[in-house]
């Protein structure tokens, strides 16, 4: 991870990543839980926190875990969006 951060990647990764709460980060790391559910306040970071949760478990069970195996509920088409824009359009 710090070498992305020092990377010339992308800024808003980098920004989402800096801001990443405590509680935040046991969510996105969190392995024993199959299934979760990710809830909150409209602005709290629900999406980058799934998007950030998907991507660690992807990378942390490489081995059994692919990308075809992951299921995302969209609400609307701009929250769909948001994962195509995040480079995770695979997940459609």
């Amino acid at each position: 991870m710090k070498a992305e951060l020092g990377s010339n990647g992308d800024v808003q990764l980098k920004n989402i990543i800096r801001t990443i709460q405590k509680e935040q980060n046991a969510i996105i790391r969190n392995t024993s839980d199959r299934i979760m559910v990710i809830q909150g306040a409209a602005g709290s970071g629900k999406t980058s926190i799934a998007l950030h949760r998907i991507a660690y478990l992807l990378y942390h069970d490489r081995k059994n875990l692919k990308s075809s195996s992951v299921l995302v509920l969209s609400p609307n088409g701009v929250f769909s969006d948001s994962f195509r824009f995040s480079g995770m359009g695979q997940l459609q």
